[in-house]
């Protein structure tokens, strides 16, 4: 009604995430797939690992993987990014 907007997807597409059983590495998310399953809803995050070259400012991604929400995490490295710039 006020015209705001809530984003009720924990990773929105661009945002940088971890792996919980890999929290120091970074993925992107790339894109969503929905599923529903006997009325059950499911949304399935296509991330992709961000390789880091010291010698080159340029990132490279990995290959194309399929996690689901409980497979993530908040980025540590993306959310201390996040505070400094506040």
């Amino acid at each position: 009604e006020t015209g705001k907007e809530y984003c009720i997807v924990n990773y929105p597409i661009g945002s940088v995430c971890s792996m919980k059983k890999d929290k120091s590495s970074d993925f992107v998310v790339l894109d969503y797939e929905y599923s529903i399953v006997f009325g059950s809803h499911d949304i399935h995050y296509k991330i992709a690992k961000m390789i880091w070259n010291e010698k080159s400012p340029v990132v490279q991604y990995g290959e194309v993987i399929v996690a689901v929400n409980n497979d993530l995490c908040f980025s540590r490295n993306n959310r201390i990014d996040n505070i400094l710039e506040q």
